[in-house]
């Protein structure tokens, strides 16, 4: 699977302080290394959010009742996926 990162997202992420930006990081490793959603789910728990067969978000937590980001993950029929970061920190 090909990752794309949107690319207004990229002055978000510039934007990001740590440790938000290391979360950011992580999930996008799992992201890229995970082969399907399911294991996607197993690598990120309840960080994963499933909208339809063809959207999910990732949760970027800091701890367990503050989303300081969210990665928003669009597939399509090309074996590509395309994200979306937002930052609510």
């Amino acid at each position: 699977m090909e990752v794309r990162f949107e690319e207004t997202s990229i002055i978000t992420l510039g934007s990001l302080r740590e440790p938000v930006l290391s979360e950011v990081s992580d999930a996008m490793y799992a992201l890229q290394a995970a082969p399907n959603i399911e294991a996607l789910v197993s690598l990120l728990g309840d960080d994963v959010e499933l909208v339809d067969d063809m959207h999910f978000n990732i949760a970027i937590k800091l701890n367990y009742q503050h989303v300081a980001a969210c990665l928003m993950v669009e597939l399509n029929n090309n074996d590509e996926v395309m994200v979306t970061l937002k930052s609510y920190d």
